[in-house]
């Protein structure tokens, strides 16, 4: 496996690992994600234009098999905050045909070297609380519950 940053030629294959991953939020929340949602070309080109983000693919072969992309974000501006350097994932998303073998270790591992490269002393991301096999894969890296989201709706 080889993990590199994807190309623009790329944009079909990432599509279709996206689409993977929306199916399964969108069957556990119709409420919230719209069931034939597009991951658009131009948002594709800004993941991979943008100086702050870091996205990154993995590849058997030539064939890519699962993608991750974050950002460093800004600071919080609440002076109650105390000042942190936050690396978000806002994606790892590994074709059903290759979750088990690795992939996703090896974008979460480099996703933590870059953001260290950029200064970040924070890792975070966010998953759903019914996205259970997620759940557990993040906690096997290591990673822990920061806060709880709640909703009500209204």
């Amino acid at each position: 496996m080889d993990i590199r940053k994807p190309t623009i030629d790329d944009f079909d294959a990432v599509c279709a690992l996206i689409a993977q991953v929306h199916e399964l939020h969108h069957n556990a929340r119709p409420d919230v994600y719209a069931e034939n949602a597009h991951f658009s070309y131009e948002y594709y080109v800004s993941l991979l234009t943008n100086k702050a983000g870091f996205p990154l693919a993995a590849y058997d072969g030539d064939k890519l098999i699962a993608f991750a992309s974050a950002f460093i974000k800004p600071p919080n501006p609440n002076p109650a905050m105390l000042p942190h350097r936050i690396a978000y994932i806002d994606n790892i998303c590994v074709d059903k045909a290759y979750r088990g073998r690795g992939a996703g270790r090896l974008l979460y591992d480099e996703t933590v070297r870059m953001a260290k490269e950029r200064g970040a002393d924070t890792l975070m991301l966010t998953v759903w609380s019914f996205n259970t096999d997620a759940i557990e894969f993040y906690k096997h890296l290591g990673m822990k519950e920061r806060n709880i989201n709640m909703e009500a709706g209204i």
